[in-house]
């Protein structure tokens, strides 16, 4: 018998799911950046020792941060706490590296004048950053229950 609280405990997980779905898109895009990255599918564009050097420091971080993201998919779609718990941890990573990632290349001149290259990582920062900024909002409705 379907009760009026199974309904409203399947309607709240509606927006979890989704949101799920989106860490798990997230994770996703991690991972094949660096398979591309790694592979040579996906160039760097610059020589630069510094750059290199810069982007070297990455895979590790990035790999916490699809971790983290993944744990929260599972734990939204599950309808756990340690899903919006990982969620927030994960949405403030992301939104702190898309931030450092978008000063440095900045102070680099990558963006000015926009080549291709300086166009994939203003793409990617601007996720980092929008992502972040979304994943937090939909965070602190789910801490509030507004969701």
């Amino acid at each position: 018998m379907n009760t009026g609280r199974q309904h409203i405990e399947r309607a709240q997980t509606r927006p979890h799911r989704g949101v799920a779905a989106l860490a798990f898109v997230g994770s996703a895009l991690l991972v094949c950046f660096w398979i591309f990255y790694f592979s040579g599918i996906l160039e760097f564009g610059t020589d630069d020792p510094v750059m290199i050097e810069f982007e070297a420091a990455f895979p590790f971080a990035d790999a916490m941060l699809a971790s983290i993201l993944f744990i929260a998919g599972l734990g939204l779609w599950k309808g756990r706490p340690f899903g919006r718990f990982c969620l927030t941890g994960g949405a403030a990573m992301a939104l702190y590296l898309g931030i450092l990632d978008l000063t440095f290349y900045a102070r680099q001149g990558m963006y000015v004048p926009l080549r291709s290259e300086g166009a994939v990582e203003l793409a990617i920062n601007a996720l980092c950053i929008v992502g972040g900024l979304v994943a937090l909002a939909f965070s602190w409705k789910l801490e509030r229950g507004q969701s």
